[in-house]
């Protein structure tokens, strides 16, 4: 009886330390579902930050565009308006 009973405890053991196993298995797994979960949402807000301001940039070009034509303008015009009085 005693050789079976330390076998017993042994076989006792290793059911224990498998199920100490598959409890920390099945916690590890839903942690990283978890963090998976957290990096795909900050994925998601990276993409919409870089999209605005994107956007950003191109409603700022856009308007540096038209100050720039703007510039032209005015430079065309001093430079009607310089050659009249040269020629006065």
């Amino acid at each position: 009886m005693e050789e079976h009973q330390d076998e017993y405890s042994e076989i006792s053991d290793i059911k224990n330390r498998y199920d100490t196993l598959k409890q920390s298995n099945k916690e590890l797994s839903d942690h990283q579902r978890e963090i998976e979960a957290k990096l795909e949402e900050k994925k998601n807000e990276t993409l919409i930050y870089q999209k605005e301001k994107d956007m950003e940039i191109m409603t700022l070009n856009n308007e540096i565009a038209k100050e720039q034509c703007r510039l032209d303008e005015i430079e065309e015009e001093k430079n009607k308006i310089k050659q009249k009085a040269e020629a006065i």
